[in-house]
């Protein structure tokens, strides 16, 4: 077709197109250029309300030289040569938000609250499963009461203590989370656990191969009772010096381990089962055990009182402690020289009527006026809970009296 017949065709085709579409003006590069200028015009408008509200920038931060130890290589990249600086690029300042008073009433007390410690929710740790540790027989069970038992496993030819309450809860979490962050060389050491809500709960310890306390006591095996007491102290005050700190609330000889070492027995404390993290206005529950428990934990047991949660009633219960190393031979009683009874009289049975006493005040642990403790456990056991000695002060205390012939 020639070019001019072409042409002719063409316009004819544009002709119909436009009958066909009247609302299509071929505007569509002009169309394009409004819009671009609509946006740039709102994009001006949205920085200069910024720039409105916003503080003005700070002056701009001047290069600090920082030197470089000589044990670290010298970065040539940065085109320095092994001059031994680095320069520390300008950080450009941000601009800060509104006051604030310019904010509403109802944000304003929001972003000035502090904001509390996120607690550890870690339904595993250690990379332990249960299926990795072998059991034996029914003989290696190491104890088992109302909420589960304690069974001896091994892992890698190493034994230890598995802990399986009846079922999972927020309480065993609690205690696994507790434990598992304490490091220190006079506490149970946490080797694994899991507590997610479909699976099978456990606590793996390590193996505490000499006993108890408790069984240490009854068994008239008291050589290194000084030492002990230090240790269990050294405990306490690490748990007091936690950020936040732990408050133990059931310290008894039959919560410290003993683990046998060439230099000696070594205590470990154990079952943070009743541990708690200490919080302004927190609350002290019902815990404890009777004959061991602090006057205003009985009193929340018996009389459902409201006490304030303190560190002061862990001290309570090592001034217990304390007083039983100095019982005699084969009692393991805290109220031993206060009562006066004989040895084996203070059982079970009898501590509820004694927890009654402690708590009207009408008497506390001690021990003899000659022993290098009673004003260790009298600091330890004054009826106000903010007037008892502290954990690291009875530590340092104790050290003192370790050190003396």
């Amino acid at each position: 077709m020639p070019k001019r017949e072409r042409s002719a065709a063409q316009a004819r085709a544009e002709a119909v197109y436009r009958r066909a579409n009247p609302d299509d003006r071929g505007d569509r590069g002009r169309d394009r250029r409004a819009e671009k200028v609509e946006y740039r015009r709102r994009l001006k408008k949205t920085r200069a309300e910024a720039a409105a509200l916003a503080v003005p920038d700070a002056a701009p931060a001047a290069l600090v030289p920082v030197p470089i130890p000589s044990t670290v290589p010298r970065p040539r990249a940065l085109g320095q040569h092994g001059r031994g600086h680095l320069l520390v690029a300008r950080q450009p300042s941000l601009a800060l938000p509104p006051p604030l008073a310019a904010l509403p009433p109802t944000i304003a007390p929001r972003l000035v609250a502090p904001i509390p410690p996120l607690a550890p929710t870690a339904s595993r740790y250690g990379g332990l499963a249960l299926r990795d540790i072998a059991f034996g027989s029914s003989q290696g069970r190491l104890g088992k009461g109302g909420q589960g038992t304690v069974r001896l496993g091994r892992h890698y030819g190493g034994r230890l203590a598995v802990k399986q309450p009846l079922r999972a809860s927020s309480a065993f979490a609690s205690e696994c989370q507790i434990a598992a962050a304490l490091h220190h060389e006079n506490i149970i050491y946490v080797m694994g656990f899991a507590c997610a809500p479909r699976e099978t709960p456990f606590l793996a310890l390590d193996y505490a191969d000499a006993g108890t306390l408790g069984d240490l006591l009854i068994g008239d095996q008291r050589g290194e009772s000084r030492s002990l007491g230090v240790q269990i102290a050294r405990a306490m005050s690490y748990l007091h010096t936690r950020s936040p700190p732990i408050v133990h609330l059931d310290l008894k000889p039959s919560n410290v381990l003993l683990s046998a070492r060439s230099e000696g027995l070594v205590a470990k404390l154990c079952d943070f089962g009743q541990a708690r993290r200490l919080a302004v206005g927190a609350q002290l529950s019902h815990s404890g055990t009777p004959g061991w428990r602090a006057p205003e934990q009985v009193r929340v047991a018996r009389d459902f009182a409201v006490v304030p949660l303190s560190r002061g009633t862990d001290a309570w219960s090592l001034g217990c402690v304390l007083a039983a190393l100095e019982a005699p031979s084969g009692v393991c009683d805290p109220y031993h020289f206060a009562t006066g009874d004989a040895p084996g009289k203070c059982d079970s049975r009898l501590r509820h009527e004694l927890d009654a006493i402690v708590a009207n005040g009408f008497t506390r642990p001690c021990v003899p006026d000659e022993s290098r403790l009673a004003g260790v456990v009298s600091a330890c056991t004054h009826a106000l809970p903010s007037e008892r000695a502290t954990c690291a002060w009875v530590r340092a205390e104790l050290e003192q009296l370790l050190l003396q012939p």
